[in-house]
């Protein structure tokens, strides 16, 4: 883990020295010692040896950055030879005394201790060493003079150190989020490091002789002690590698002036975000100029949606009510509404009002549902509650709707999927074991997975639904197996398997699940992936085949595919299509069912850089002029009769039927971050900070570029507020991506591509 902290530095460190373009001579004494270092590589442990050894190994540590990071940091027990190896080069003969001006401790030792001599990688991580004292500073910048000029001076793909990439790859935000886990955190032992605050120099031309970085002591190990309430933060997203655009367009003062708020980033002593909150710091490290005057007005919107109940907190409505506007029900608070409220109110220190909504709830689900005359099963969640005020009788009670007050009576299937990755949600958040080991909420868990792990008539690990079962709530033609809900399922099995406790009880769900996620995983990466080469073997499908060795396992019919999908599959890139069923393939792009593959790992780490190859391909069409396209493309003439049902509301691009909802900014900021891939998030964000606000927070926007106001959307819609503040939260701090994401099952090595996006 130090040799990433300090190939980190050393890449920032090269960064300076490249951009002040200009070197002092070395002593006779530091050249000495340089001239020792060259000996000490010389001899190599490849067919190259020497320098270049230490160049491919640095290559190296750059595929395996994730591994690392989740090796140290999470206690993962995986991390491959080929990463092992490269860690021993660079400990045994890079990197003894190059770090040294930095501040860093670097000993010539082995910070494995025999994890990679074994034929077969042991079970058990090893804990790194706490640092001890740092060597002298001019024997390092010697050495990092020297390895400055064994750099290739123009790197490519071919060269053996990419330099520019490398030095993109880890930035200054990544660099600061990885070195501040580092500082005061405890989990078990001892503590990890003492830590060092490193702070660049106000101004590049006052850089002092002695290095480009001033370093000071953060605590002594005592003071650790107060770092404890930290220890939950080990478990913590990976970090993603990936060549942005956005390094080139900030300048090395803006990149100092962001190092320089390492300190700010988190506060240990009320865990709040840094965002302008009003009960947070004001200062906002993505902002040169202070946090955008929208955070404070987006707080205060969502402070006034809070629903009470008996003088507690338990949600927030799904709009602020205005006088002038028809109430139908948006004064309630929806289950899958309050999901990005409710983050929000996490990431800020705020879990009460959450811990509330997650008890509330579940006592509605204890409820006897009835629906005319049929009972509903006993694990539906409603889709919404209100708080019911008896002036009379001075009480308050709630009432909740599972279905049979809402348009169309359709189905909350969702509901019961969201309220499983909220209480994981709020777990990972808070650290707070007791709530979800209750046996309230055990049994909450059961009875929700009850129904859709019961027995039937499937062929399929998918899981059957009526039209109308999710956030697109009327009729979409999204009946069968839609990827919105076969993403939240697979996202709330692996979120039960976590919080279920082995008992006797529980002990049958674990292993059913077990079996469902492996089923459901393969058929959805198998079946509903789509990219350029499975498009064209589509098109050349056989029909009619009758074997279980068919090809064309669905019967999809080459003639059904829509001719729009060949000019929008790009040659790089993919998605999960909307629904697959015999004899129908749904080829629509639905955005919500592909974030959530992605933060749940239903999506492969391939598929997921796929999917923002394409939402960075297909800017224009899936994002336009407001994020997001809910879905993609819409519906027209009489297809969008047939399948509507001429739905007044759902007229092309709007609504549903291809409308854009801010709301969905925070699921793909969220994948943009776990995919390594913030720059994407950044540019949606922008786009939506330039119209939100002045135009009142809507529900969602019409047009083929989201350019227009919803015809029928409500104003001072909450979820477009918190989603708007929840995406802000997460791209300040992208530590808070462990409460909504969930990392790839154990075992499986991670693959770690450049983007799209990349360019030499």
């Amino acid at each position: 883990m130090d040799s990433i902290q300090n190939l980190a530095v050393l890449a920032l460190a090269f960064a300076f020295l490249v951009a002040s373009g200009s070197g002092r001579e070395l002593s006779p004494v530091e050249l000495h010692q340089a001239a020792d270092l060259q000996a000490r590589l010389a001899v190599g442990m490849g067919e190259a040896g020497g320098l270049v050894e230490c160049w491919n190994s640095l290559m190296e540590l750059r595929s395996c950055t994730n591994e690392i990071v989740l090796f140290f940091l999470n206690g993962e027990s995986y991390l491959s030879l080929d990463c092992c190896r490269a860690i021993r080069v660079i400990t045994h003969h890079c990197w003894t005394s190059m770090f040294t001006n930095l501040g860093f401790t670097v000993q010539e030792t082995d910070i494995l201790r025999g994890y990679c001599d074994a034929d077969t990688v042991p079970t058990t991580p090893v804990q790194p060493q706490p640092p001890s004292a740092a060597p002298p500073t001019a024997v390092a910048g010697a050495e990092i003079a020297l390895l400055r000029r064994a750099a290739p001076a123009q790197p490519s793909d071919s060269s053996p150190f990419d330099l520019i990439y490398l030095l993109d790859i880890l930035d200054p935000r990544s660099f600061t989020l990885l070195k501040w886990k580092f500082e005061g955190i405890k989990a078990g032992f001892t503590c990890i490091s003492q830590g060092f605050s490193v702070r660049m120099i106000e101004e590049m031309e006052g850089t002092d002789e002695e290095g480009l970085w001033r370093v000071e002591p953060l605590c002594s190990v005592a003071e650790l002690d107060d770092f404890e309430h930290l220890s939950r933060l080990l478990d913590r997203p990976r970090i993603k590698i990936e060549r942005k655009l956005s390094f080139d367009e900030r300048s090395l003062s803006e990149l100092s002036g962001n190092l320089r708020l390492v300190d700010d980033m988190y506060s240990p002593a009320v865990g709040r975000s840094v965002l302008d909150t009003p009960a947070s710091s004001a200062r906002d490290w993505f902002e040169p100029h202070g946090p955008h005057p929208m955070i404070a007005e987006a707080w205060d919107a969502l402070r006034r949606s809070i629903v009470l109940f008996r003088r507690q907190p338990v949600g927030t409505m799904a709009a602020i009510e205005h006088a002038s506007e028809e109430v139908l029900n948006y004064d309630q608070v929806f289950v899958r509404d309050f999901v990005p409220s409710a983050l929000a109110f996490l990431m800020n220190g705020e879990p009460d009002i959450v811990k509330n909504f997650l008890l509330k709830t579940l006592l509605l689900q204890s409820w006897e549902k009835k629906i005319d005359r049929f009972k509903l099963g006993e694990g539906v969640l409603p889709a919404s509650f209100k708080v019911n005020h008896d002036p009379a009788r001075k009480s308050e009670t709630l009432i909740a709707d599972f279905g049979g007050s809402a348009i169309g009576r359709v189905a909350p299937v969702d509901s019961g999927f969201w309220w499983i990755i909220l209480l994981r949600a709020y777990t990972k958040s808070t650290g707070d074991l007791s709530l979800a080991e209750t046996p309230e909420c055990q049994r909450g868990m059961r009875l929700i997975l009850s129904l859709c792990l019961s027995e039937g008539f499937d062929t399929f690990p998918t899981l059957l639904c009526a039209d109308g079962c999710s956030m697109i709530d009327r009729r979409m033609g999204v009946y069968g197996y839609p990827i919105e809900i076969q993403s939240l399922f697979f996202m709330a099995l692996r979120c039960a398997l976590a919080m279920l406790k082995p008992d006797a009880e529980g002990e049958e769900f674990i292993e059913r699940i077990v079996q469902r996620l492996r089923a459901l995983g393969y058929h959805m990466r198998s079946y509903f992936w789509l990219d350029f080469q499975q498009l064209n073997d589509i098109y050349c499908y056989k029909t009619e085949e009758y074997s279980h060795t068919a090809v064309n396992k669905f019967n999809v019919i080459p003639d059904s595919i829509p001719d729009w999908i060949f000019d929008f599959m790009p040659s790089r890139g993919g998605y999960f299509v909307g629904n697959v069923s015999p004899a129908r393939m749904d080829f629509r792009w639905f955005a919500l069912g592909n974030c959530i593959a992605i933060l749940s790992s239903l999506a492969t780490p391939e598929q997921s850089v796929a999917i923002m190859d394409l939402i960075e391909g297909r800017w224009e069409e899936l994002v336009g002029e407001m994020p997001l396209k809910i879905a993609y493309p819409a519906l027209e003439g009489h297809e969008w009769r047939s399948v509507t049902g001429c739905d007044p509301k759902n007229t092309r691009w709007s609504y549903h039927n291809g409308g854009s909802w801010p709301v969905l900014l925070w699921l793909l900021t969220a994948a943009c971050i776990k995919t390594g891939r913030p720059q994407i998030a950044r540019k949606a964000i922008d786009l939506a900070e330039s119209r939100l606000s002045k135009d009142g927070w809507p529900e969602y926007y019409d047009g083929k570029l989201g350019r227009y106001i919803g015809k029928q959307a409500r104003k001072y819609q909450t979820w477009s507020i918190a989603g708007y503040l929840v995406a802000k939260m997460m791209l300040e701090d992208p530590s808070h991506l462990g409460m909504i994401s969930l990392e790839e099952e154990k075992g499986k090595k991670r693959v770690i591509k450049r983007s799209a996006s990349w360019t030499a």
